[in-house]
């Protein structure tokens, strides 16, 4: 909702101003209404801002991976890492992820972006294995990427240029990505079963439980 003239006294900016309430209610979850406010379209400007550093930063290559341990509950060894995806802003410095992975999702930058999390998180785990640690990898496929039909051959890709066995690899999915279109989920994760991946169970606990530090 935008208020004549409060918000402003023109046809065009009015409705403009009323369509930025109606995305505002709907990241904030739909079924609502939202009063159009100055603090709204700085929030849309920062967004754009943002938009606009991070294609920048899929080129100038400023993103980076840090992984978190995962250790057995059962006897406190490192059993596994997963992959978590960080941005090193040249100027703001290192960017919250709830600030930009949501609009990699918007923005379907998921899809490249994850393609390099993929290759990175591999040729880490190649690595560390050659050196005498063959820690399995975790790595978050978020639902946009799952549905890409690119799925399948980037995990393939990221297996065979740093080549590390597909039973290292365990991709992290969300319970409403094997909802979403359950026919083609299970096609899909047939073919990623069909490589060796692993995936962790959404239904029930590990065998060998872990927990993350």
């Amino acid at each position: 909702m935008a208020l004549f003239p409060r918000d402003d006294p023109t046809g065009e900016r009015l409705v403009k101003s009323a369509d930025t309430a109606m995305y505002r209610a709907k990241e904030l979850g739909r079924n609502r209404y939202e009063f159009f406010t100055a603090e709204m379209n700085a929030r849309v400007e920062n967004q754009l801002v943002l938009e606009a550093a991070l294609r920048r930063a899929v080129e100038a290559g400023e993103f980076l991976l840090h992984f978190q341990p995962r250790v057995s509950a059962l006897n406190r060894a490192v059993v596994g890492v997963e992959a978590l995806l960080r941005w090193r802003h040249p100027e703001r410095g290192l960017v919250s992820p709830a600030d930009f992975i949501p609009l990699l999702e918007e923005t379907n930058l998921i899809v490249p972006v994850g393609a390099w999390v993929l290759d990175t998180a591999c040729r880490q785990a190649r690595e560390w294995r050659d050196g005498g640690l063959p820690l399995r990898m975790s790595v978050n496929i978020s639902s946009r990427q799952f549905r890409s039909e690119l799925l399948v051959q980037t995990v393939a890709s990221a297996l065979q240029s740093s080549g590390l066995e597909p039973e290292l690899l365990e991709l992290e999915l969300t319970e409403s990505i094997l909802v979403h279109d359950a026919e083609e989920a299970l096609a899909r994760l047939s073919q990623l079963s069909q490589m060796g991946v692993h995936w962790p169970s959404t239904t029930s606990a590990p065998a060998n439980p872990v927990c993350r530090t």
